[in-house]
């Protein structure tokens, strides 16, 4: 090759190098937040203070941890400090508890929830964004389910007051559909998922079935949960089924934390990937469980999905220097970004 021709390769291939680090190298180039929607992604949030001392009390908190009593009633106690997240990191979230806050996705700012009590979990919003569902056991002791009504501030009870309410989701049109947890007589767990359509009381449609996270499908036509295995099984299969008496539920394939797109087509979940399954990536699939699909290429671990209003995004909270972050990519898995590192988050909802 003459050394003209060389020259011009060479400022060709530098050209190229150049224009895919301005686009950040991934497929479908960069995400700018200029294309994302202001409809508020409501979370729990720690500033970065409250973050670090917080992950500090959990790793010692990690270091005695001991196994629960291998007896009915201590052992079945154990798993529903487990199902509400109340277990060893408990002395680290009253110390530490967080507070819910509403984050505009486009401009990253912030407003406190203030109806929320310290360490509530935002569950889900109801249509048009007027309602933020958040469970809570800073009332009287037991995990309740709330609606808080973000124009106004009132607050309004969504479940009742004899059980654990530990999981929830608003449907279409004021129905409801949210999974209860509680210890028998004998000292057995209990645990039930229940559907209303937000005029009449809420029925069983399932029982036998323990579950710590539940999503209704925006066109009313399934709920989407995983049960949690019993015995000495670690795996976790997302399931789907009518929200009504009776219906059978239909087994999607390994994963957690199923969150629906707003199409009600897709179904947002994790699944245990990289070493001995202690990481996981986001994967979508139909809610017949075909078109399974990885959002991308994972780079970190990542977990919390919610997918945004208008479909075209999917947030995700992964560790980055430290502390739980919000991350964000395009539907199709391209563009992804640290979105939010003001501090540690949890539980996003969109």
């Amino acid at each position: 090759m003459s050394e003209a021709r060389f020259g011009r390769a060479l400022l060709l291939s530098g050209l190229a190098l150049f224009l895919a680090s301005a686009t950040g190298g991934c497929l479908g180039g960069s995400l700018s937040r200029s294309e994302i929607a202001e409809t508020p992604v409501a979370l729990l949030y720690w500033d970065a203070e409250e973050g670090r001392r917080r992950l500090e009390m959990l790793g010692m908190a990690e270091d005695k941890k001991t196994p629960y009593a291998r007896r009915n009633g201590v052992a079945d106690l154990g798993r529903v400090k487990d199902l509400t997240g109340s277990g060893s990191q408990g002395n680290a979230d009253i110390r530490y508890p967080g507070r819910v806050v509403l984050l505009n996705p486009r401009t990253l700012e912030i407003t406190e929830v203030p109806q929320a009590p310290p360490g509530a979990r935002p569950l889900s919003w109801s249509e048009g964004h007027e309602k933020l569902m958040i469970s809570t056991n800073r009332v009287d002791g037991k995990h309740r389910l709330y609606e808080v009504e973000i124009e106004t501030g009132e607050v309004r009870s969504v479940t009742g007051r004899r059980k654990n309410y530990i999981a929830g989701a608003f449907g279409p049109d004021r129905s409801v559909a949210y999974a209860s947890v509680d210890i028998d007589r004998q000292g057995i767990l209990e645990g039930v998922i229940w559907a209303g359509d937000g005029r009449s009381r809420a029925v069983p449609v399932a029982t036998d079935v323990l579950v710590r996270h539940i999503d209704y499908a925006p066109d009313g036509s399934s709920i989407a949960y995983v049960p949690r295995p019993q015995g000495s099984s670690q795996r976790y299969f997302v399931q789907t089924q009518a929200p009504t008496p009776g219906s059978k539920p239909v087994v999607l394939g390994p994963g957690e934390e199923p969150v629906y797109s707003p199409d009600s087509q897709w179904i947002v979940y994790t699944m245990p990937s990289g070493p001995k399954g202690r990481e996981t990536k986001l994967l979508r699939a139909r809610v017949d469980g075909s078109g399974r699909t990885p959002i991308g290429r994972a780079v970190r671990s990542e977990k919390s999905p919610a997918v945004s209003p208008d479909g075209n995004f999917v947030i995700y909270v992964s560790k980055h220097n430290g502390l739980d972050r919000l991350f964000v990519k395009r539907f199709d898995g391209s563009g992804d970004r640290l979105l939010f590192d003001k501090g540690a988050v949890a539980w996003p909802v969109w």
